[in-house]
């Protein structure tokens, strides 16, 4: 049989396709996690799954850092790992400018978390809560293979962590190179930072964040930051007096 030039060329086509399909996917979040998931025992890469429940008022919101906070807001962590791995979460910077590690905690020193098993830190029966002083507050959260010390995340600022602003727009979210990001953000209109996609077709998934390190042996550190912000009743409250008048006087 022989191949014509068209033939031939059309081949190569294909061949080129189909290679960048492949670099697609090797720079893609979800298909890198999906394929560490199906081989838990195999060490390919390092990936984790997370969204934030928020508890307002008694009702309760599928969340990302994206939202604004307010004072009493009780929030909860949703992880799903790829593989079986430890779980960390360090109060990196409060309002207050506290700093503190928030899980494992006394009374649940055990952190190992499950390949494709979904968790709720602290836990299913625990929030943390926001408290009365608002400011930007940063939520440290570690996945890793091995087990760690949680307290040197206190004086430690690892170069490879993963930094996720709470700007609605991600082009300020910081991704270090070998590791990829992927959020769901239905209805966004707006591409993400170097090695972060964002995907607005899932509302099943809406407000996940995927984190994968292509290095195995190699924890996952992402830093959250989230918007604590002033209520209504707070900001007319912390209203200079000049200004609460004007607002009278207009009504």
């Amino acid at each position: 049989m022989r191949l014509t030039r068209t033939a031939v060329l059309s081949l190569a086509a294909l061949a080129t396709l189909s290679q960048l399909a492949q670099a697609a996917d090797s720079n893609n979040a979800r298909s890198l996690f999906v394929e560490q998931a199906k081989k838990p025992t195999k060490p390919i890469n390092m990936g984790v799954s997370y969204w934030l429940e928020l508890e307002r008022d008694g009702k309760k919101q599928r969340v990302s850092n994206k939202h604004k906070f307010l004072n009493g807001d009780q929030l909860r962590i949703h992880v799903k790992p790829n593989a079986d791995s430890y779980a960390y979460i360090v109060m990196m910077q409060g309002s207050k400018g506290d700093k503190a590690v928030l899980y494992p905690t006394a009374d649940k020193e055990d952190n190992k978390i499950k390949a494709n098993k979904e968790v709720v830190l602290p836990s299913a029966d625990k929030y943390m809560k926001f408290d009365n002083t608002p400011g930007l507050e940063t939520l440290r959260v570690i996945v890793s293979r091995g087990k760690i010390d949680p307290e040197k995340q206190l004086q430690d600022k690892p170069k490879e962590s993963v930094k996720i602003t709470h700007d609605e727009d991600t082009k300020n979210d910081k991704v270090p190179d070998g590791t990829v990001v992927c959020i769901v953000m239905n209805g966004a209109k707006f591409n993400g930072a170097r090695n972060l996609t964002v995907e607005t077709d899932k509302k099943e998934a809406e407000n996940e964040t995927l984190v994968v390190n292509k290095d195995p042996n190699k924890a996952l550190t992402i830093d959250i930051a989230l918007n604590h912000a002033k209520s209504e009743k707070t900001a007319k409250k912390d209203k200079p007096k000049a200004e609460a008048k004007e607002d009278k006087d207009d009504e």
